[in-house]
């Protein structure tokens, strides 16, 4: 299990020139990515009145299972648990999960895709300096 940490920020096309052109981006490579999300719940969005999420997600042909509990929000910052899994292909494999995590979710029958969402992600990885 992970925590994931979010901290959201809405920026316009010129505020995204801005931040690329900043001293922090002039050696880093951009990776793009194209990200496919199918995202799981009951007929009755069991799940979603949860505040869970259970998806599937594909980048570059590999496939993750990703299932994040409700968590806290405060001042644009979001935190929860979350389990992801590297899969063999688009199927769940629920025994990846811990057992505790797997009783909150409802019988495997009951799931169906409900939304997918597609897009395109640039990421720019950074390391710390050591000032």
């Amino acid at each position: 299990m992970s925590t994931e940490i979010e901290y959201k920020f809405k920026i316009n096309s010129e505020q995204i020139l801005q931040l690329k052109n900043h001293s922090l981006f002039h050696n880093l490579e951009p990776i793009v990515q194209q990200v496919k999300n199918t995202y799981f719940d009951t007929s009755d969005f069991s799940l979603l009145h949860q505040k869970i999420v259970l998806r599937i997600r594909e980048i570059g042909g590999q496939y993750y299972q990703t299932l994040k509990l409700p968590g806290i929000s405060e001042n644009g910052f979001s935190k929860r648990s979350e389990w992801e899994n590297l899969l063999p292909n688009n199927q769940f494999d629920f025994s990846l999960f811990p057992e505790n995590v797997q009783r909150i979710l409802p019988l495997v029958e009951q799931l169906r895709p409900q939304f997918y969402i597609g897009f395109q992600r640039t990421l720019y990885l950074m390391k710390p300096t050591q000032d």
